[in-house]
């Protein structure tokens, strides 16, 4: 478990240090749930693990990878839970099923807080914009599980999410090919949250045809 971001950072520094020690090849996460919000200081809470989204390509423009961590991650891994005292998956891949389910929002990529934060030579990590958290956690509020979301909407309610990040997130969300329900769960939860003229948004959620209006919102 941890406590707060200042234990976040120490476990990301003890990592970086064992695959310095390893010559590892150099690595680049894309960091997010709780352990990003607490890093990037949208909220503070304690937490079970650090969630990576994927890897980031080597070079070029911002490229998420589906790749799960690499193999020689791993002892490094194990050897700081166990110096540190948290759960030995402390740091896992488990939410890279995010990018296909539901999907990232429209240029998330780009969008990627620069520059990373470099824990020694061959660990980096970057967190998505709060635009993304607020949008991704809006979705896990939506979580069948009553317990799991809950949790996930007293995040949001923290996060204190303007009209645009609603509306934003909410247009990803209905802009995909979804269940009218789903659709309808999207626009109630952005109203319970204050979030007005979502007319369009509206309009949507009960048609046969999702909207795309996402993909047309301007630059963030």
């Amino acid at each position: 478990m941890f406590d707060d971001k200042r234990r976040i950072l120490q476990a990301l520094t003890e990592l970086g240090r064992r695959l310095a020690l390893r010559d590892s090849r150099p690595v680049t996460l894309v960091i997010c749930g709780a352990a990003a919000l607490n890093c990037t200081d949208l909220l503070a809470r304690q937490t079970r693990d650090v969630d990576v989204l994927g890897l980031l390509a080597a070079s070029g423009s911002p490229k998420l990878l589906a790749t799960g961590l690499p193999e020689e991650l791993m002892t490094p891994i194990a050897s700081v839970a166990a110096d540190l005292g948290v759960e030995v998956d402390w740091l896992n891949d488990r939410s890279i099923i995010l990018q296909t389910q539901p999907g990232l929002p429209p240029g998330f990529e780009r969008r990627l807080l620069r520059p990373p934060l470099e824990f020694g030579p061959c660990l980096r990590v970057t967190f998505p914009s709060r635009l993304d958290m607020v949008a991704l956690k809006f979705y896990a509020a939506l979580d069948r599980r009553l317990e799991e979301a809950m949790r996930h909407y007293r995040d949001l309610v923290e996060m204190e999410p303007t009209h645009d990040e609603l509306e934003f997130a909410a247009a990803w969300l209905v802009g995909r090919p979804t269940s009218e329900e789903f659709r309808r769960k999207v626009c109630d939860l952005a109203e319970r949250f204050g979030a007005e003229n979502l007319r369009a948004l509206k309009e949507a959620a009960t048609s046969s045809k999702p909207t795309r209006r996402s993909a047309r919102r301007k630059k963030a």
